[in-house]
């Protein structure tokens, strides 16, 4: 059954003749109030009428259409086919704001209502968000969590598809794909490249969400991972970002501990941690050679000849001379 909310309005002593009350769509509660401009006049307060999503407007919001003008109803209609999810996501509701292109401003709030009964068992409820469908993906919205009132709340800015979703808690995992520990370089230009699974990779400033962060390279400092504390080190001793690789310049000679974590949209280790290091080696200029005998153009080794030797030598060979000259 369809309920529809303000449909007969009574003009109330503090609305202006030309005032009217929006109306909802499968919504019960309190419609606001709103004049000739699509401004609210009123607060709002409406329902679903199966009591799991509400939306508060605040009366001075403006409710508009595609096309710049006041937007009367609003409806708020299970999805019966909703866009899928992702594989490590679970969907508790899903519901269409209509109608399609219309906007709020600024925000109004929604909130989605649960029963314990109905989370998925892999799921936690402190996991738990609202995502908009933006065409082509679940967009997750930042979102408040209430496990007391089994509520999850957000600010919204458009009329859309929007769900209630879970990220299944599913630790992220790194591997270094390149180089190997202990390899060394003749030049000091370095690049790491590593796998990350179970954590899509994402920059800006948003807050926690399972199966969301980044990655932080390091060089040559020890990696932090405190719980609930920055992983962010001194500048010049990391890099933070959404990709799998990172390359090191004119790194001096020596050996060159390069470290990386993956880390929450915050910058705070997971628990547990889920770093990765190793070593490498920068070889000096023209590379550490191992001694050796050096050769004169002929491949001969009398470049290395003692002097005193060849002194001596010569002395023997006199000596001789001297003893066959007095015989003769």
């Amino acid at each position: 059954m369809i309920g529809i909310s303000g449909l007969f309005p009574t003009v109330s002593k503090a609305q202006t003749a030309s005032d009217f009350q929006v109306f909802g769509v499968n919504l019960q509660g309190t419609a606001p109030w709103m004049n000739p401009t699509g401004r609210t006049t009123t607060d709002g307060l409406m329902t679903t009428l199966d009591g799991v999503l509400s939306i508060s407007i605040p009366s001075g919001t403006f409710i508009r259409n595609a096309a710049g003008q006041p937007q009367p109803f609003i409806s708020a209609l299970p999805e019966t086919s909703p866009p899928s999810i992702e594989p490590h996501q679970r969907m508790i509701y899903a519901y269409s704001l209509g109608t399609p292109g219309a906007t709020f401003s600024p925000t109004v709030g929604m909130t989605f209502f649960y029963n314990e009964t109905s989370i998925p068992k892999e799921i936690l409820e402190s996991n738990l968000y609202i995502g908009q469908w933006d065409g082509a993906r679940w967009h997750a919205l930042p979102s408040l969590v209430d496990i007391i009132a089994n509520s999850v709340s957000a600010s919204i800015t458009n009329f859309s598809t929007y769900a209630l979703l879970g990220f299944v808690q599913v630790p992220p995992v790194i591997a270094i794909t390149s180089p190997v520990n202990g390899a060394v370089f003749g030049t000091g230009t370095v690049t790491l490249s590593i796998d990350v699974e179970n954590l899509t990779l994402l920059t800006g400033t948003r807050p926690n969400i399972a199966g969301e962060g980044r990655v932080i390279y390091y060089l040559d400092v020890e990696i932090p991972v405190e719980q609930g504390k920055t992983a962010i080190t001194a500048p010049g001793t990391y890099t933070e970002g959404a990709v799998t690789s990172k390359t090191w310049t004119n790194l001096a000679p020596g050996t060159h501990s390069l470290g990386i974590q993956l880390v929450q949209n915050d910058r705070t280790p997971f628990n547990p941690p889920v770093t990765a290091v190793l070593n490498v080696v920068v070889q000096s200029p023209g590379g550490t050679a191992t001694p050796t005998i050096p050769a004169d153009n002929n491949g001969d080794l009398n470049d290395n000849t003692i002097p005193g030797l060849m002194i001596g030598g010569a002395f023997v060979v006199i000596l001789i001379l001297i003893l066959v000259a007095r015989n003769t």
